[in-house]
């Protein structure tokens, strides 16, 4: 494994107590495969219990990749019950399944996505969402 020079991790993670974020992937993953030249990743972390005030911006959760030039694309949600989300993928995204699980997926063009799941037990998607 320490020789692998591509690495594709698709993941839904539930109920943590932190979010599986930026700094996570890169000390936990590329630090450890010094070979690798392209990592692609769509990770999911829900079921975080914590406060809306305490949810870190997009920003802070991935300031790691940024920080390793990264292109990504990275939004949170919270709903009432005190549930955290975090959905955090590389871009272009290249994988052929795609799990949304907020009303808040910012949207783009994922042209090789052939299997979509979507779902937000909490909040109705949009008519604007599927056009």
């Amino acid at each position: 494994m320490f020789h692998l020079t591509k690495l594709t991790l698709a993941l839904v993670v539930f109920n943590r107590r932190s979010f599986v974020d930026g700094k996570k992937l890169i000390n936990d993953i590329p630090k450890q495969m010094l070979h690798l030249n392209r990592f692609i990743f769509n990770i999911i972390t829900e079921g975080v219990t914590l406060f809306e005030e305490f949810i870190p911006s997009s920003e802070v959760l991935c300031r790691a990749l940024v920080e390793r030039g990264y292109d990504f694309d990275c939004y949170t949600d919270y709903n009432p019950l005190s549930r955290g989300l975090c959905h955090i993928y590389s871009l272009p995204f290249t994988v052929d399944c795609m799990h949304i699980h907020s009303h808040r997926f910012p949207g783009g063009l994922f042209r090789t996505v052939r299997y979509l799941n979507v779902q937000d037990f909490v909040y109705p998607f949009e008519h604007e969402f599927f056009l």
